[in-house]
């Protein structure tokens, strides 16, 4: 398959499947092709196709993006004031299948752990399910609302102490 580099007043068309950006001097590993843009095999643009990039990839200043599906977000100076949205999802699910006794079916164990940061309050969720269509549990937690409930317990415990030394 041949290549082409195309430069028109207003644009620059790349004709390939990858295109590499690589300096020898920056590299922390000799060996490997660096694929910065992938025209991947689904139709969409993949950055650092298979981690050929060790140090990853790092995007300087703001990021604007429409809709953000990601195994794993490293922002360790992300504030509240960054977030533009109605809620962050932060978990994990982990997916464990095992062969059934009787009939050699699949059964189906999901158990799912989430954090829910919204503006107002925040939420933690607990999923449990077995089986096909079968047995699920679900607990979710308002952490901020438990929050405010220990807080008015504690409140209420101190005036108590203090009654009682007053009385004493």
């Amino acid at each position: 398959m041949s290549a082409d580099i195309k430069l028109g007043e207003i644009n620059v068309i790349v004709e390939a499947m990858d295109l590499l950006l690589d300096h020898p001097s920056r590299r922390l590993s000799q060996g490997g092709q660096r694929r910065a843009l992938v025209h991947d095999f689904q139709d969409g643009l993949t950055l650092n196709w298979a981690s050929d990039y060790p140090g990853g990839v790092t995007i300087a200043g703001k990021l604007k993006a429409g809709d953000i599906h990601a195994s794993s977000v490293d922002a360790p100076h992300l504030s509240s004031t960054d977030l533009k949205t109605t809620g962050i999802n932060v978990g994990g699910v982990s997916i464990h299948n095992t062969a059934s006794d009787s009939g050699g079916g699949v059964i189906t164990k999901v158990h799912s752990h989430k954090l829910m940061i919204y503006t107002d309050t925040i939420k933690a969720e607990t999923t449990s399910a077995i089986g096909l269509g079968g047995m699920q549990s679900k607990e979710t937690l308002d952490l901020v609302a438990e929050l405010r409930a220990l807080r008015k317990e504690v409140n209420e415990l101190k005036a108590k102490v203090a009654a009682l030394e007053a009385a004493g």
